[in-house]
């Protein structure tokens, strides 16, 4: 993947993300709320991103 373009890389991560939350729907709460800040942190970069085009 070292030829891929920031986007690509945030759309893998938003993905791997989603999954983790998925995958383990009983880790504890402190986790979990990291876990959707995450999410969230990728979104408003993806965001960013957009409107700087």
């Amino acid at each position: 993947m070292s030829d891929c373009s920031p986007d690509t890389y945030l759309v893998a991560a938003r993905e791997l993300l989603v999954a983790v939350g998925q995958r383990h729907p009983h880790m504890p709460s402190e986790q979990r709320a990291l876990v959707q800040e995450a999410i969230e942190h990728v979104d408003r970069v993806q965001d960013a991103r957009g409107r700087d085009r």
